[in-house]
């Protein structure tokens, strides 16, 4: 009787404990002013293009999901309900603004408006980002998977330098409490991959 009474208890417990949950984005880089020197990039908002959203499958607030014991999944979103490409745009701002540019937020739009945009920051450079893919499917373990581009632009609308992350990877979790594991693990790693992409275009951005 007690074994059946775990069997059956603690799926319905591992349930409750992935419904509902949201990750907190909340990223501080490392300072390193002396990169871009005070040179302006007027910084677009990013662009979700995950298919899933793009189709209304899933909500803009999308980051994930986490599985109960018996592998059903529940949707994990942002902890403010803002959009996710939002909180991309948020990490990008701060990783440019600790490597010493001075970040002008864009709205969103195509990259053919970017020339505009600069002309009236009188910004020499502009960054575009994409999303092309970005989730978290946590059970016990983690499966992270990214598809990220950035593009530098110039005044004219020319293409001065393009980065591209992508890959999958599976981050090692937790099998008693895998939804802490995985608020802590995520942000984490996804600030990791949005900084290496920022990183690979800081000297285009900087005009060098």
């Amino acid at each position: 009787m007690r074994k059946f009474l775990l069997l059956v208890l603690v799926p319905l417990f591992a349930t409750g404990c992935v419904m509902g949950n949201k990750y907190t984005f909340d990223y501080k880089p490392a300072s390193m002013p002396n990169l871009g020197s005070g040179a302006t990039v007027v910084l677009m908002q990013p662009a979700d293009l995950r298919p899933y959203v793009v189709k209304g499958e899933e909500p803009k607030t999308f980051v994930g999901e986490m599985r109960n014991g018996y592998g059903m999944p529940f949707n994990v979103t942002t902890a403010d309900q803002r959009p996710f490409a939002e909180v991309i745009g948020d990490i990008a701002a701060r990783d440019l603004t600790a490597a010493g540019f001075n970040v002008v937020r864009g709205g969103a739009g195509l990259p053919d408006q970017i020339p505009a945009a600069l002309t009236a920051q009188n910004a020499k450079r502009g960054l575009y980002v994409a999303i092309n893919e970005l989730n978290a499917n946590t059970f016990t373990n983690i499966d992270m998977e990214w598809d990220l581009d950035a593009t530098v632009y110039d005044q004219s609308g020319k293409v001065v330098q393009t980065k591209k992350v992508q890959g999958k990877e599976s981050l090692a979790g937790s099998m008693m409490n895998p939804a802490k594991a995985s608020k802590k693990k995520v942000p984490e790693f996804i600030y990791q991959k949005v900084h290496e992409l920022i990183a690979g275009v800081t000297s285009a951005l900087a005009g060098n």
